[in-house]
């Protein structure tokens, strides 16, 4: 699956002025069969050569939040690597609801965690306008990855970041992203269980040094014999 990772990587930032449709076709089809090699594609057999994986389909009922959501990470996110000041007026602007009329749908009850996750998204990104600290950056992009690694991967939901200027790809939680944050999360625990252990290890030796620095040469040399 690292290959195919790599595969679309390039090809996302590849200049596609230079590319002919019959190589897209091809690397269309290749990324297609091995999903579905590997039954990550719904139902589709091995052998199907049709082209499109079932794992970026989303519910119709939660597109419009989901959409929008995305769209205001996505403008956080620029904000932030932008070379103009960051300011109050920016933020309100992109927390400022979408005017009445062209609101998502809100009737479908299935739909009510996404319009919450929306709303409550608004709620905080409204809270930071208060925020003069030097950390506002860093306290944008924390609320941009709560939101696509804590509350719509809760949903079941998960955005994917591309290069710049391609905006997040929004695709359901997959197997393979499941075991992909279980390794990941495994191997930072690791991590911080190893450093942890060497900290401890430092702290015993500075304990042990201490402790003989604080023996008199009497005591220290002192035997069994002589004592």
């Amino acid at each position: 699956m690292r290959s195919i990772t790599e595969l679309i990587s390039e090809y996302n930032s590849a200049d596609k002025s230079i590319l002919g449709t019959q190589q897209t076709l091809d690397i269309a089809r290749w990324v297609t069969s091995i999903v579905n090699t590997f039954g990550l594609n719904g139902s589709a057999k091995a052998d199907d050569r049709s082209i499109g994986w079932s794992g970026i389909s989303i519910p119709d009922y939660a597109k419009p939040y989901l959409s929008s959501i995305s769209q205001i990470r996505d403008t956080l996110r620029q904000t932030t690597r932008s070379s103009k000041p960051l300011t109050t007026q920016n933020l309100k602007d992109i927390a400022q609801p979408i005017p009445n009329g062209h609101q998502p749908p809100t009737t479908d009850e299935a739909a009510a965690p996404y319009a919450a996750v929306l709303s409550t998204f608004r709620s905080d990104i409204s809270a930071l306008t208060n925020n003069t600290s030097d950390a506002l950056q860093k306290d944008i992009l924390h609320l941009c990855d709560r939101i696509r690694d804590t509350d719509l991967w809760d949903l079941g939901i998960y955005l994917e970041d591309r290069p710049a200027p391609q905006p997040a790809l929004i695709r359901p939680v997959t197997r393979e992203l499941r075991t992909a944050r279980t390794e990941q999360e495994t191997l930072r625990q690791q991590k911080q269980t190893q450093k942890e252990d060497q900290e401890r290890k430092v702290a015993e030796e500075k304990e042990r040094k201490a402790e003989k620095g604080r023996l008199s040469h009497k005591e220290m040399f002192r035997t069994g014999e002589w004592g």
